[in-house]
């Protein structure tokens, strides 16, 4: 819960200064490489979990897992380097420097625009359910219940993720050609008729079907993803 509060806060902001920065024929391009952050991230943590889980199962469930919990703190010192040398987009300056700023936009955005509130809130929940099940749900389920090896799951995570971070951006680029709605229901129709065969796949126990459900499955979300903060 308290991650979902923070992902909620930290990714708002940072597609609107994305958005609002970007060209305007380039704006579902420019959205789209906030969100290729996650499958970066996705590299990264599960890139160094998997070189911690490389440990004798002892030393691993004993102190190792927190490790790189304890390597993430240095990102905290990127992260409060890029807060304090931002600007304000050039689209918020104007409105601020015309005096069209509203005294309390929460309220304001409530009250004009209430069913995109609603709709951006649905659009969320059904990228973000989705990804959590092909991406942390699946580490359990395949390793637990099915069988496969730990570090087969993660290296299917891992490959799932450098093809989701190339085509996160080619959709995006798509958005702006095409437009949002299209991509993005094409994204929520992949993913809904993918449902079942994903764990048809995740049950065969092979490594190979277990890796290509999973890249099929993020390149799906990734329909969803790019198009979304534009």
């Amino acid at each position: 819960l308290v991650q979902g509060f923070a992902v909620g806060g930290e990714w708002g902001g940072a597609v609107l200064m994305a958005v609002e920065h970007g060209h305007r024929g380039r704006r579902g391009l420019y959205g789209s490489w906030v969100q290729a952050g996650v499958p970066a991230g996705l590299l990264l943590a599960n890139g160094v979990f998997m070189l911690a889980s490389l440990m004798p199962d002892e030393h691993f469930l004993s102190w190792g897992w927190r490790v790189p919990f304890l390597v993430g703190i240095a990102l905290l010192a990127v992260g409060t380097f890029i807060r304090l040398q931002i600007v304000e987009s050039p689209l918020f300056a104007r409105v601020r420097d015309e005096r069209q700023q509203a005294k309390i936009p929460f309220f304001e955005v409530l009250r004009r625009h209430p069913r995109n509130v609603l709709l951006a809130m649905g659009a969320r929940f059904a990228d973000n359910g989705s990804f959590y099940v092909f991406t942390v749900f699946v580490l359990t389920y395949a390793t637990l219940e099915v069988g496969v090896a730990r570090a087969a799951v993660l290296n299917g995570v891992l490959v799932a993720s450098a093809v989701q971070f190339v085509v996160i951006p080619a959709f995006g680029l798509l958005s702006d050609r095409v437009g949002r709605r299209p991509v993005y229901l094409a994204g929520a129709a992949a993913v809904a008729l993918f449902a079942f065969p994903f764990f048809w796949l995740i049950d065969t126990g092979s490594v190979l079907l277990v890796g290509l459900s999973i890249v099929v499955a993020l390149v799906a979300h990734a329909a969803m993803y790019a198009p979304q903060a534009a």
